[in-house]
């Protein structure tokens, strides 16, 4: 229809096509950039034939000062349309970077910065999903926590470096402990948790809490001290509580 108007149509007309076209063309690339092909297609669709129409009206008119006119206003619809791509192109990276950027905050808030291990809030989705999960099936979700009582002692007698180099310690064997759908979570300071996911029977529970402790209880040997996790309460209460005693 623009391309009929603006070969039959007066000029009056033809302005008003005009505006139409590159109004039509900033709103499509302001507001579907983030599906630059569909962007791309409509702004071409929607420019290039009226481009081509007012080069053709130039062509066809003997008027100079009218030709001219035409074939001006043909070639900046058609070059709009063209530099149109640069900045779809531009919008589209600019979207992705911040849908990344989103994604990295979203992780990074889920994620213990010291020790790598999912925090406390992970911890709060992870045993809110597992306990949905566990609901519809005859699979259940059980909760391992542990407490290294007197760490504070390893932070004041060799300094906080050393502190977190144990904890990054613990952090790794308990991740070397659990399964491969269980997961290890530090909940901060010195307390950490284990979800152990499909289990079948209670005996699959105190067999891992038993490896825990196990793990845990191994002396921690570092250049600077060395420490041992001592086992508290018995395994079979499911909740071990550890304390830090140093050599």
């Amino acid at each position: 229809m623009n391309v009929v108007a603006v070969l039959n149509g007066d000029w009056a007309i033809r302005l008003l096509i005009v505006a139409e076209i590159f109004g039509l063309c900033a709103g499509q690339v302001s507001r579907t950039s983030s599906r630059p092909k569909l962007c791309a297609a409509v702004v071409f669709t929607a420019a290039l034939p009226t481009g081509l129409a007012f080069l053709a009206v130039a062509f066809a008119t003997q008027e100079l000062r009218t030709a001219s006119a035409a074939a001006c206003i043909g070639l900046i619809i058609i070059g709009y349309a063209v530099s149109s791509l640069g900045v779809i192109a531009f919008n589209y990276r600019t979207i992705l970077s911040q849908l990344e950027a989103k994604r990295h905050l979203a992780g990074v808030a889920r994620v213990d910065e010291l020790t790598g291990l999912p925090n406390r809030l992970a911890l709060r989705e992870g045993l809110q999903a597992a306990i949905v999960l566990s609901a519809s099936g005859n699979a259940k979700v059980a909760l391992h926590l542990i407490d290294l009582d007197g760490f504070k002692r390893i932070n004041d007698t060799h300094g906080h470096p050393a502190g977190d180099r144990l904890l990054r310690a613990v952090a790794d064997r308990l991740t070397f402990s659990v399964r491969g759908d269980d997961v290890a979570y530090r909940l901060g300071g010195d307390e950490f948790a284990v979800i152990q996911h499909n289990i079948v029977g209670h005996d699959e529970i105190e067999l891992l809490g038993r490896r825990l402790i196990r793990a845990l209880s191994e002396p921690f040997f570092f250049w600077i001290f060395n420490c041992r996790l001592v086992r508290a309460t018995a395994p079979r209460l499911l909740r071990p509580t550890l304390w830090i005693a140093t050599r």
